[in-house]
């Protein structure tokens, strides 16, 4: 069995009696046991203060509060500052407490009131005549030089284009010639021979034909062919001439000649 002191039952009954006491005045205090009526709750002290949630500006932001949650007041750790939820322009307003005014939304512009009338042209006055100047005065002392300022990110406009010279620049004279040097009669010393580079691939390009050659002793008259047996072809016959017959010789005188001799008809004649 579970034993309780005195005290401890006191206590209880004592909070649970200002529970229902709270409840039923449907108004709270604290610091007092009379609250103004007017008063959802009334925080009395002397010596103490009331401390609302403090939050940073990103805590703030994730709040997100809903619309019933118009006037949700809290203090902004990194502003310094009280801001409250505007449910009508779902924005915080923050209290600055230099007492310029909060950091709201401004507000919606005013309709534009009507033109009034164009008033009367006044008459051109007359130019009065220009006074004469006055003496000029001592110059000033030279103030003291002011810091130097921070090089600007951006280029200053680009300054409008001088006029073209007219080419009237006379060229400076020229310089003497300086004296030749003496030839030198000594040759320098040669220098070593370089490595024999690395021997190249055939070329596929045939190089440039050398010089023609001595002439060769004419070798001995090769031996005579027989005479064919086989006579060659006949060759065409030419064509006919188109000769003219001569004219007619005279004749000749008749010879004297005597008897003649008879022969036998079968004459030998040896070859």
């Amino acid at each position: 069995m579970i034993r309780f002191s005195a005290r401890f039952l006191a206590v209880l009954v004592a909070v649970v009696a200002s529970a229902f006491t709270v409840r039923a005045q449907d108004n709270v205090g604290i610091g007092t046991v009379t609250p103004q009526p007017n008063a959802i709750l009334d925080v009395s002290s002397v010596d103490k203060g009331m401390l609302v949630p403090r939050l940073n500006s990103l805590q703030r932001v994730l709040i997100n509060p809903l619309p019933s949650a118009n006037g949700l007041l809290v203090y902004d750790t990194d502003l310094s500052q009280f801001c409250y939820w505007v449910s009508g322009t779902s924005s915080w307003t923050c209290i600055d407490p230099s007492g310029s005014g909060g950091s709201g939304g401004d507000g919606p512009t005013g309709p534009t009131g009507p033109t009034g009338p164009a008033g009367a042209a006044g008459d051109a006055g007359t130019v009065g005549p220009t006074g004469p100047n006055g003496a000029q005065g001592n110059d000033g002392a030279i103030g003291p030089t002011g810091p130097t300022g921070e090089a600007s990110t951006i280029p200053g406009p680009t300054g409008p284009t001088g006029p073209p010279g007219d080419g009237s620049a006379t060229p400076g004279p020229t310089g003497p010639t300086g004296p030749t040097g003496d030839a030198s009669t000594v040759p320098g010393p040669t220098g070593p021979t370089g490595p024999t580079g690395i021997q190249g691939e055939a070329s596929t390009v045939p190089g440039p034909t050398g010089p023609t050659g001595p002439t060769g002793i004419a070798g001995p008259t090769g031996l005579t062919g027989e005479a064919s047996t086989v006579p060659g072809p006949t060759g065409p016959t030419g064509p006919t001439g188109a000769g003219t017959t001569g004219p007619t010789g005279p004749t000749g005188p008749t010879g004297s000649g005597g008897g003649g001799v008879n022969w036998p008809s079968t004459v030998w004649v040896n070859n």
